[in-house]
């Protein structure tokens, strides 16, 4: 098949975790952020990235990006759902 590819994400963060950012009130641009990337698996070409949260609005901006490379309708993605958080956080 024709420019299919595989899909993952990297965990990584800004300053502090993402439970210490909350703890000390930090805002939205430390903590948690995720590198969200399509690979064409024959030339390795990268398709398309994103960085940001996990969350649905970066998962969806992540998503148009492929798409306008022409890769999403090859897809074969690993899951980006937002993963549930404890306590809340």
């Amino acid at each position: 098949m024709p420019n299919e590819h595989d899909q993952n994400g990297m965990w990584g963060f800004i300053h502090c975790k993402e439970k210490t950012a909350f703890l000390k009130g930090y805002g939205p641009e430390v903590g948690d952020c995720y590198v969200f990337t399509a690979i064409e698996r024959t030339t390795k070409l990268v398709l398309a990235f994103h960085c940001g949260k996990r969350d649905v609005d970066n998962t969806e901006y992540f998503a148009s990006k492929l798409n306008m490379s022409g890769g999403l309708r090859q897809s074969r993605a690993v899951s980006f759902l937002p993963t549930p958080c404890v306590d809340g956080q």
